[in-house]
């Protein structure tokens, strides 16, 4: 009697499983050739130094956001090298003209209108010079920003991003030291929009350096829109070149309505004037 043969089939998994890993091969391939692709046409033309295509906002804020992480590195470094040597220096106060600021984050605003040239160019020349002092005395824990300012304000802003401070690192303290080494006066004055773009940076002090000639005082509405703006948040410190002193002028109010002080500097005898 003939024997009946079963035959059985084989199994497909085997198959299958070779089909399955080439098909996951093949994909990260393309994969790995698409993202090469996207960034050979994000890089410039090595030849002809010409970028591939328009450097975009994002890309800007985050060649902002790479520098901010690296000045966040230099302050934790200088944490590390602390460690266990005592409190930072940044417990020192910072000083403009014998003012002292309180806290980490300094806004300096300097008045560069056409009278701090006068006379001789005295008042700019020592303004310039103390605030490149002051700036240099910070630690690169402690954070500013520099806004000065004629009849329209403007800002010292590496980084390109608005609205941030910068920590006091010694790259940063250079670029400031070069950048206030170039301002000239010129222009007429408006102190409220200069001091509302520092009061906006919520730092804990503010340093004004003006020649504060009457005829730009503050009005008393003026006065009352930036002490609700500052909600007593920053010390307005007010250093002031003139060769009278008034009891009582928009300035001295300014620094008295904001936990700040006032102090007179006559242009003429800036030479026998302690920049402490």
């Amino acid at each position: 009697m003939a024997q009946t043969k079963f035959c059985h089939p084989q199994s497909p998994s085997h198959g299958l499983s070779w089909k399955f890993i080439t098909l996951l091969l093949a994909l990260a391939i393309c994969l790995f050739l698409a993202v090469k692709a996207t960034s050979q046409a994000a890089e410039p033309d090595k030849k002809s130094g010409t970028p591939a295509a328009t450097v975009s906002p994002e890309q800007t804020k985050a060649t902002a956001k790479a520098k901010e992480i690296s000045d966040r590195a230099a302050v934790l470094k200088a944490l590390a090298e602390n460690a266990g040597r005592g409190p930072l220096s940044h417990g020192e106060r910072p000083s403009l003209f014998g003012l002292e600021g309180e806290g980490k984050r300094f806004v300096y605003v300097l008045d560069r209108s056409g009278s701090m040239g006068d006379p001789e160019n005295k008042p700019i020349q020592a303004a310039r010079a103390e605030l490149i002092r002051s700036v240099k005395s910070l630690d690169d824990v402690q954070q500013f920003f520099i806004v000065h300012y004629n009849h329209e304000p403007r800002v010292f802003n590496p980084t390109g991003v608005r609205g941030r401070l910068i920590y006091a690192t010694d790259e940063n303290q250079k670029s400031a030291e070069q950048f206030i080494d170039h301002i000239s006066p010129e222009g007429g004055t408006n102190h409220y929009k200069a001091l509302q773009v520092a009061i906006k940076l919520r730092p804990d002090a503010i340093f004004m350096l003006t020649d504060g000639e009457e005829v730009d005082d503050l009005t008393a509405d003026e006065l009352a829109k930036l002490q609700k703006l500052n909600e007593g948040l920053a010390q307005i410190h007010v250093v002031q070149f003139s060769q009278k002193e008034h009891s009582s002028n928009s300035l001295v109010e300014l620094a008295k309505k904001n936990r700040g002080k006032h102090r007179y500097l006559n242009p003429l005898k800036l030479d026998n004037t302690s920049a402490e």
